[in-house]
């Protein structure tokens, strides 16, 4: 039987980062059976974990407003403010995964500038 192979890009990552939509669980199940090979290629990989997406970009931004915003205002708004901040979502450093499989041969690391 020839094996299909599906290579996710970065803004499939980025849509659906737990790959854990209907259409992403019917993927797995039909790789986990043998039909489909998924491939993540490594430059994608690369720029999911080094690129923060525009959410990540706004948050960062929201949180610069709310430090801007507890400094320009009177003490007694501070509670809030913290209330607030504290609601966002944490921030998680995103470290190479295990499973990323480096490309055999050169990458762009070894290509002198």
């Amino acid at each position: 039987m020839c094996k299909i192979r599906v290579v996710i890009d970065t803004s499939t990552l980025r849509s659906d980062a737990s790959l854990s939509s209907g259409p992403m669980e019917a993927l797995a199940r039909f790789a986990e059976k043998g039909h489909v090979e998924i491939l993540i290629p490594y430059v994608v990989a690369e720029e999911f974990t080094t690129n923060p997406s525009p959410k990540v970009e706004s948050l960062a931004e929201l949180r610069k407003a709310l430090k801007n915003l507890k400094q320009n205002v009177h003490s007694n708004l501070h509670p809030t403010i913290a209330e607030f901040h504290a609601g966002l979502p944490r921030r998680r450093r995103v470290t190479e995964a295990p499973h990323m499989v480096r490309p055999e041969g050169p990458t762009r690391d070894d290509i002198p500038s």
